[in-house]
């Protein structure tokens, strides 16, 4: 006999008393061998049958990680940097002044022994004496030579800067294909600044000489070196071909 709670709560104290004697004892006794039964195989409710999902099959992390670096975009550096618009430029050149100022704050507070080295997010940047000097001068505001050539001083180390933790960033991303392009967008925003900057630099420079002030033009070449070397390995980092690509291409051969 398949017993189960139902049964038992079917059989109710009140309906018992109201039928005769006969009647009720032999209900009693159904409850009796009903509750012995249960005692000895306790219920065990029944729930609708649960249909398992099958497990998806797992994915070869190795292999995952090489579609990312496959699935990365080739850039046209030249085209995407005629295309680079007015408000692209202005964000990034907001971006540049807080480094500029961030630098600023830093510098001025160190030791002067260690003022040179600044510690960014991802590596140290390494300053001139002159680089560190102009980040330290109370006269950016003038207009003179000295003040021009200490803001473009300024504005050529935070390009490196900023350059710098680009690339940084880009590294991290090698496996994210949308993450690496919003990277490289921000590269080639920054070559554009670094264009006008350059130019900028070279405009001053040339004006110190023909003021005769040679050691003032003197101190920008170092940190425009920097930028001219920068802007080089940025635009290497971004034509550059992924590895796997290389490997599969040169398996195929």
């Amino acid at each position: 006999m398949d017993v189960t709670v139902e049964h038992v709560a079917a059989l109710e104290e009140s309906e018992l008393l109201r039928g005769d004697y006969g009647a009720a004892l032999d209900k009693f006794r159904r409850i009796s061998k009903l509750k012995k039964t249960l005692d000895q195989r306790p219920p065990i409710r029944r729930s609708p049958r649960l249909v398992r999902t099958p497990a998806k099959a797992s994915v070869n992390p190795p292999a995952k990680l090489a579609a990312f670096s496959n699935r990365r975009p080739v850039l046209d550096v030249q085209a995407m940097r005629l295309a680079v618009t007015p408000q692209q430029i202005s964000i990034e050149e907001s971006k540049l002044l807080r480094i500029e100022e961030s630098i600023r704050i830093f510098v001025r507070v160190a030791d002067p022994k260690f003022r040179q080295v600044v510690p960014m997010r991802f590596f140290n940047l390494f300053l001139t004496p002159a680089e560190a000097d102009a980040y330290c001068a109370d006269y950016l505001e003038e207009k003179s030579l000295r003040a021009g050539v200490a803001r473009v001083m300024l504005r050529l180390v935070a390009a490196v800067a900023r350059m710098t933790t680009e690339l940084e960033e880009l590294k991290r991303a090698e496996n994210s294909a949308s993450l690496w392009k919003l990277h490289a967008d921000s590269l080639i925003v920054l070559l554009e600044i670094g264009r006008t900057v350059n130019q900028n630099a070279e405009r001053v420079m040339t004006l110190a000489e023909q003021r005769g002030a040679k050691v003032e033009a003197d101190k920008i070449r170092a940190p425009l070196q920097k930028l001219h070397e920068c802007s080089a390995l940025v635009e290497k980092t971004l034509v550059e071909v992924p590895q796997e690509k290389t490997v599969g291409a040169s398996n195929a051969s």
